[in-house]
């Protein structure tokens, strides 16, 4: 029970979105990484959906290969900046374009550095599932 609240905090605060990247890595495939120094999509990227502006978590890849980036689910919600009830707020949907900029601030948008796409949202899933549940949905 406990491992299956903890999964869905996480689900539920995580959306994932694709990185528009070159090939897909390998497991262990380093050798199309950049060194981290010139790395420019990378946990802190900023990531913009639909003009909202949030920064990157953690760069996962999955059993293929492909390259995803994490944010918060509200950074592609239709709500305000603090709706962050995923059971309340709208998502934006799955194929919204995001866009990965460094050097960003509230005047500027800063230098792209890349594209992606949402291929995931948990608030999505939450309102496909039907969830109602105050501690999930917050």
């Amino acid at each position: 029970m406990r491992t299956l609240r903890i999964s869905a905090l996480i689900a539920t605060l995580l959306t994932l979105v694709l990185a528009a990247l070159a090939a897909p890595a390998q497991a262990g495939d380093l050798s199309r990484w950049a060194p981290p120094g010139r790395a420019t999509i990378t946990p802190g990227v900023q990531m913009f959906t639909a003009g909202a502006q949030c920064t990157g978590n953690f760069v996962y890849t999955d059993g293929t290969g492909a390259v995803f980036v994490g944010y918060a689910a509200h950074c592609a919600g239709r709500g305000a900046q603090t709706d962050t009830d995923g059971c309340r707020t709208a998502s934006h949907p799955l194929g919204t374009r995001v866009r990965f900029a460094q050097g960003a601030t509230a005047a500027t948008g800063g230098t792209t550095v890349g594209h992606g796409t949402l291929v995931y949202s948990s608030w999505i899933a939450m309102h496909r599932a039907g969830t109602t549940a105050p501690d999930a949905c917050a």
